[in-house]
């Protein structure tokens, strides 16, 4: 028998399998394409949303840092508290940053596989 023999006689499944391995294909492109582009929107949408939220916050540092230095009578110290507060806010971020990145993961991976 030889090898053209084989693909005529089984040409049905041939062809099945192939028009399977095209779609399936076509599917991960259009996959790929879906978390691509959700990827791309929300990184915009968290830059612009936290560009914009950054300098709210420096604005409300600033101004805190000035009140605090009226405040006490010394500006130098009102923004050194500004200083220290922040610095607290990044050591209490740090220690739950676990926490954080698990609530990240699951975010993505029920994106990633729905």
């Amino acid at each position: 028998m030889s090898n053209q023999s084989n693909i005529e006689t089984g040409s049905s499944p041939y062809r099945t399998g192939k028009t399977y391995l095209r779609a399936t294909r076509k599917y991960y492109h259009l996959k790929i394409f879906q978390q691509i582009a959700t990827l791309s929107t929300s990184f915009v949408e968290v830059l612009l949303i936290g560009s914009l939220f950054f300098f709210a916050l420096v604005f409300i540092a600033i101004s805190s840092a000035l009140a605090l230095g009226e405040l006490l009578e010394n500006k130098a110290l009102g923004y050194l508290l500004m200083a220290v507060l922040f610095i607290l806010l990044a050591a209490g971020i740090y220690l739950i940053r676990k926490k954080i990145y698990a609530v990240i993961l699951r975010k993505l991976s029920k994106s990633y596989f729905d």
